[in-house]
């Protein structure tokens, strides 16, 4: 067996009192049995793309993405206590990435541990043209869904938000981030990006 394989998937049936959570439009605050509560309405800004849902009513995920207008900044995830992001995907339909400025805050800070344009965070450099990545840490797909993988500790709290600096606004935004509840070492770094 390739000891790789083992090392990351083969203690995975052994661990024990793993808490996750996953924050997305659908579900903000990330909390247990979290998503699916919106009605349909396609007349509420929130829910503008709900109508194919109408006739199923409540129950189906029918807020998978967030409008961001010009100027505005919208905070995707808010996380209370002590743990660590595991993945970060994101993707919108604004041609340049480079007008979205993405910013992590550690712990309560004032001053963001993670400050860059959105297309920098996931090395797709300056332009709006489709670009694939494929790394270990960070996977750009053909329609620019970007994935991040990088671990990212913290240890009272977490707060990640999305500034649309563009002219326009951004109909929409998809987004989710997966974390694990769990003890973080006093000695572990934290991740920082400018």
């Amino acid at each position: 067996m390739n000891p790789l394989f083992y090392h990351l998937l083969g203690s995975l049936p052994l661990a024990h009192g793993i808490v996750t959570r996953q924050i997305s439009a659908e579900n903000p605050t990330g909390e247990k049995g979290g998503a699916c509560r919106w009605d349909p309405n396609p007349a509420d800004p929130d829910l503008y793309h709900s109508g194919a849902a109408l006739d199923l009513g409540r129950g189906w995920k029918v807020r998978n993405a967030i409008r961001l207008r010009s100027g505005q900044t919208a905070v995707l995830a808010d996380i209370s206590g002590s743990g660590c992001i595991k993945e970060f995907y994101i993707t919108s339909d604004l041609p340049e990435y480079r007008a979205l400025v993405l910013r992590f805050y550690w712990d309560g800070e004032t001053t963001p541990s993670v400050e860059v344009p959105l297309g920098d965070f996931f090395a797709m450099g300056h332009d709006s043209a489709p670009h694939l990545v494929n790394s270990l840490p960070v996977h750009v797909g053909p329609y620019r869904g970007c994935n991040c993988y990088w671990a990212m500790p913290f240890r009272q709290q977490a707060c990640i938000t999305l500034e649309n600096q563009a002219p326009r606004d951004v109909d929409t935004v998809a987004y989710r981030v997966l974390y694990v509840l769990q003890e973080v070492h006093q000695d572990t770094a934290y991740f920082h990006a400018q």
